[in-house]
This record gives C-alpha cells, structure tokens and sequence, in this order.
C-alpha cells in the first residue's frame, strides 16, 4: 500500500536526512553502514532519502554502529535538542589536524 500521510513522508526524510549527515561526519560509508544494518547500500540511499522507513530495531543498529543516541536522529521531532556535541568534538579535533597536515605541507 503507498504512504500519502505528508507528515509521515516529511519525517521519514527528515529522520533520512539526520542520518546521512551524522553518517557523513562520522566518515562512515553508505557500504559501511549498509553492511552492520544487513542491507546493501542502496537500501541505506533509500532510508537516507526517506524513500523507506527504517524499522524500530534497524535505528537502534545504526545509532549504535554510529555511537550515537537514536534521540540524536529523532529528538528533534520531540522539540528535544540531539546531543551532538562529542561530535562537535571530534569535528574541531578533524580541523585541528587538517590545519597541521596543512601546515607541514607548506613547510615541506
């Protein structure tokens, strides 16, 4: 049966969406991530575009094969802050080492 409840599609993307964007920070592949959830990577494209609803137990897989809360990935649709802010963390530790590798380049 097609979905045509909008605010069911409008959230199956934004859930997408969060997930593409930590998977992206995390340097994670859609192959990477497709392998721990048992799917192809094809699969992970759809959930990411809100094509297909990942079930229940799949978010939990992936929260953990991303070592985050699934609360980062929905808590915004409870008016909830995500907590992100160890990946903040590690995005200002990735640019500190860019920065160094930059750096030495143009020392070299």
């Amino acid at each position: 049966m097609p979905r045509t409840n909008k605010a069911t599609l409008t959230l199956d993307a934004e859930i997408g969406a969060a997930i593409r964007s930590v998977r992206t920070i995390k340097g994670m592949s859609q192959t990477a991530l497709g392998d721990v959830l048992g799917v192809t990577f094809q699969q992970l494209q759809k959930f990411e575009s809100g094509i297909n609803r990942l079930s229940a137990s799949q978010l939990i897989v992936l929260c953990k094969a991303l070592q985050i809360s699934p609360m980062d990935i929905i808590g915004s649709q409870f008016d909830q802050p995500s907590d992100l802010s160890g990946l903040a963390g590690q995005i200002d530790d990735l640019k500190r080492r860019l920065s160094d590798i930059a750096r030495i380049a143009t020392k070299g």
